[in-house]
């Protein structure tokens, strides 16, 4: 999710019971925490490649949420007049856990075993700006400043339509998947393996992509589609001699570990040739290509760089 709704997600649980027996500093304790593990994302500002191997890593996988608890308690501790330590830490730990569950719905992946495992986990149930999710957090904060007598019983409300939305979101996933097998097996396609990633405005809209050894499939389908959605069908390169050369860069073996469906396409620009690399994971807009790294040739085949678009 985005780091402003995980804020506002720590500011819900502080109305559920949290503020009114600890005060301003349960809001802010939680609130703070819940963003704190984003704090890996900064670095984008100049750095994609960093950005890629850095974020969802050690703030926040299990270890590491605990150790960054630890530390934002130890701060509230330090400067704040509520002196429970434990308490704090209590906090501080729900807030990090908090965001580190509501990424694992997401699709981009969360190395939550780290430093044990670099595994990237992702559940591929929720968008990552769900605007059902953000909305009842926001409306659930806003009622429960409004009706402050009746806040804890608010703030528990709207966490618990939150759950029921995520539990609909899990199953609708699991929907879209059947739905999408039943597509391969009747279009008689091989797959490898496939995945079904949320749209924008879910949970009734996905989009499916589908492995094979020849080429990757990939449709936009709703759940209450009556038919099928056509397959738009992506096939690599074949016989390039600027692919081997493109795979030599650092930075492409960064991308393909990062990618679940990469696609790669070459075309012409201006007096050279561009490898184009695309994670189809991310291919719910039209248009949108986050994470799109170019490694440019020269008209001689001579590689002149490789980075990381901006589009």
């Amino acid at each position: 999710m985005d780091t402003v709704t995980h804020a506002l997600a720590g500011t819900l649980i502080a109305h559920a019971g949290f503020r009114q027996r600890m005060g301003w500093v349960a809001t802010v304790a939680l609130t703070v925490s819940a963003a704190a593990p984003d704090l890996d994302a900064v670095p984008r500002l100049g750095d994609t490649a960093y950005y890629l191997s850095h974020h969802r890593g050690i703030t926040h996988s299990f270890i590491g949420g605990a150790i960054l608890a630890l530390f934002l308690a130890a701060i509230f501790y330090r400067f704040s007049t509520h002196k429970h330590y434990w308490r704090l830490a209590g906090l501080c730990s729900l807030g990090v856990l908090s965001h580190i569950v509501l990424d694992l719905f997401t699709s981009y992946g969360t190395r939550i075993l780290l430093p044990f495992s670099s595994r990237r986990i992702a559940w591929d149930s929720l968008f990552i700006i769900d605007i059902f999710v953000s909305g009842i957090i926001l409306g659930g904060i806003l009622l429960a400043y409004r009706f402050k007598p009746h806040s804890i019983r608010i703030g528990r409300t709207a966490l618990a339509l939150i759950a029921s939305y995520i539990l609909l979101a899990v199953v609708s996933h699991g929907m879209a998947l059947a739905r999408l097998r039943g597509q391969v097996e009747r279009g008689g396609i091989a797959a490898i393996r496939l995945a079904a990633f949320p749209m924008p405005f879910g949970p009734l809209r996905w989009s499916g992509v589908v492995a094979t050894e020849e080429a990757t499939y990939h449709n936009i389908f709703s759940l209450l589609d009556a038919e099928d959605r056509p397959f738009r069908v992506y096939h690599p390169p074949r016989n390039n001699p600027l692919l081997t050369r493109a795979e030599e860069h650092d930075v492409v073996a960064l991308f393909r570990w990062f990618a679940r469906f990469p696609i790669i396409t070459v075309h012409e620009d201006g007096d050279g040739t561009v490898v184009e690399y695309f994670d189809l994971q991310f291919g719910q807009i039209e248009g949108r290509r986050p994470f799109l790294l170019e490694v440019v040739f020269d008209q001689h085949g001579k590689p002149q760089f490789a980075r990381f678009a901006r589009r």
